[in-house]
């Protein structure tokens, strides 16, 4: 009950506590083992948050790696490739685009990583 006067150091001590309320309840959810029960915190109660956190850290690998791919092509085609082998070469316009082989990439791994 809010209502009853609480020691400082009780108060304190739930105002520390992120996985408490101000009036001694769990915030988020409540782990029991036998008879004696704990709160948890966001991250154990919220699974939805651990996914995210993956699939954003998956998605910077990805495009780390294409941007790896990117500039490892570009350097290839235009140091090792003749000019007159250049129509030959395998190389979309779109990876020799700074925005589009490199910015986009580069934006998307620092975002996911």
């Amino acid at each position: 009950d809010p209502r009853i006067p609480r020691a400082a150091n009780v108060t304190a001590c739930l105002q520390e506590n992120r996985q408490y309320t101000i009036e001694g309840t769990c915030k988020y959810c409540m782990e029991c083992t036998g008879d004696i029960c704990s709160c948890q915190t966001n991250n154990s109660c919220d699974v939805i948050g651990m996914v995210a956190a993956v699939a954003f850290v998956l998605l910077g690998l990805v495009a780390l790696l294409l941007l790896l791919r990117n500039a490892l092509r570009l350097y290839t085609f235009k140091t090792t490739v003749r000019y007159h082998e250049q129509d030959k070469f395998a190389i979309e316009e779109w990876q020799k685009s700074p925005v589009m082989g490199f910015l986009i990439p580069f934006s998307l791994a620092l975002l996911g990583i």
